[in-house]
């Protein structure tokens, strides 16, 4: 396996300029995003219980988690124009504070009213901000506000079981990996920076407190209620990630190169993989290489076009026959021959002999934020042959990677 011409691990976490710097929010991003969060939870927080106490029902608060890429510390910057980076902060209330609450039962005028007044709530606060503006185009299942060019906040509302409610934690803390200057340790070396994430530790033993998660479900505009799997999910790659070395430190960073290189092959499509589907497959064909990021991605390249192109389960609590590859047919043959091309490039880099040619392969599939620094490129051993450029289209069957 480590029988390659290239070394490309500092093209991606080399601290200056490397690759995972590059899509890494920065300190100012955090910054922004903590300051949005606190006003959009001092002002909700106050709001909803004035509106449930109008309702007669008294002593309760919501209380607010952070979810998705910032809660899982697999968050990047937009890859290309018009992209946006998508934050989730999720309101909780519990089942008691809807009377009679029946998922089942078809749309309520209770949760329709609930949705419509945290939408006013919402819509008051952006009048306050005159950056902000409500997005009401978004999708119905939340309620979003546009924080600024290429960032958004998105709000759903949970109704959760009672004794999951009262047992839960909010969660306030954004997960960024170490690239953010808040985190930087000068004292640390090279090869025990790029493995020491922000915060992991702490993201990793938390959900060791999470004893109670279950099914919630979440209000939409037209007053139904949807089940919702976050905190499901949540707590399946956070089991994950400590079932791996590092407390899964380098399987999170899998997640988002192919998180990165999506962003930018699949810009101007119509679909794509979505972030959970490539979490998936990370997780079940990552194989740890210490300081070697690049054959720890190689693990997963390699299986990742036929995974795009199948049916993708995933032994996750409540969702154990469900399908997390939601493409349809040909969305799935096009991205398995997308991800084909990528293997390819990328063994086409650890192969050949002429650094420029190797940094255009590997830019050609995750764009200009890779480093075009030859000098990051470490030459391991005498080359056995060099690769052409690729002009690939056509899926071929995968080629057991070989063995040293």
């Amino acid at each position: 396996m480590n029988d390659y011409v290239n070394n490309l691990h500092r093209v991606f976490v080399d601290r200056e300029i490397g690759f995972k710097k590059k899509i890494s929010p920065t300190e100012q991003d955090l910054n922004f995003f903590n300051d949005v969060k606190k006003v959009v939870k001092s002002h909700l927080k106050t709001q909803i219980k004035e509106f449930l106490e109008q309702q007669g029902i008294a002593n309760i608060a919501p209380k607010f988690r952070i979810q998705g890429s910032w809660a899982y510390g697999t968050c990047n910057l937009p890859a290309k124009q018009g992209q946006e980076m998508d934050f989730d902060y999720g309101v909780y209330l519990p089942v008691r504070a809807f009377e009679g609450f029946n998922p089942d039962d078809g749309a309520s005028e209770q949760a329709k009213n609930y949705f419509a007044q945290v939408e006013l709530m919402v819509e008051d606060l952006c009048r306050q901000y005159n950056d902000w503006q409500l997005d009401t185009s978004a999708p119905s299942s939340c309620i979003r506000i546009k924080i600024k060019n290429n960032a958004h906040m998105d709000i759903p509302l949970y109704a959760v079981p009672d004794d999951m409610f009262d047992s839960l934690e909010e969660r306030n803390e954004l997960q960024l990996s170490l690239e953010s200057a808040t985190a930087i340790h000068e004292s640390l070396n090279h090869s025990e920076w790029v493995f020491e994430d922000f915060n992991i530790k702490s993201f990793a033993e938390e959900s060791l407190m999470d004893k109670n998660i279950q099914m919630i479900h979440m209000a939409r505009r037209d007053g139904t209620w949807q089940e919702s799997d976050c905190e499901l999910i949540r707590k399946w790659f956070t089991d994950k990630l400590k079932s791996f070395e590092n407390n899964g430190q380098q399987l999170r960073a899998i997640c988002r190169y192919l998180k990165a290189w999506r962003d930018w092959q699949f810009a101007d499509k119509s679909f794509q993989p979505s972030s959970i589907l490539l979490m998936i497959i990370a997780c079940k064909y990552y194989q740890y290489y210490q300081y070697r990021d690049d054959l720890a991605l190689l693990s997963v390249l390699e299986k990742l076009p036929n995974a795009l192109n199948g049916d993708v389960y995933e032994n996750i609590e409540e969702h154990e026959s469900e399908d997390f590859n939601r493409m349809k047919e040909q969305q799935r043959v096009e991205a398995s021959q997308d991800a084909d091309k990528l293997y390819k490039n990328f063994m086409a880099g650890l192969n050949n002999s002429d650094k420029t040619k190797v940094l255009t392969f590997i830019t050609n599939e995750w764009g200009d934020r890779i480093p075009q620094d030859k000098n990051l490129i470490e030459t391991s051993r005498p080359p056995v042959f060099d690769t052409q450029p690729l002009v690939q289209s056509k899926i071929t069957p995968q080629v057991p990677l070989r063995q040293g």
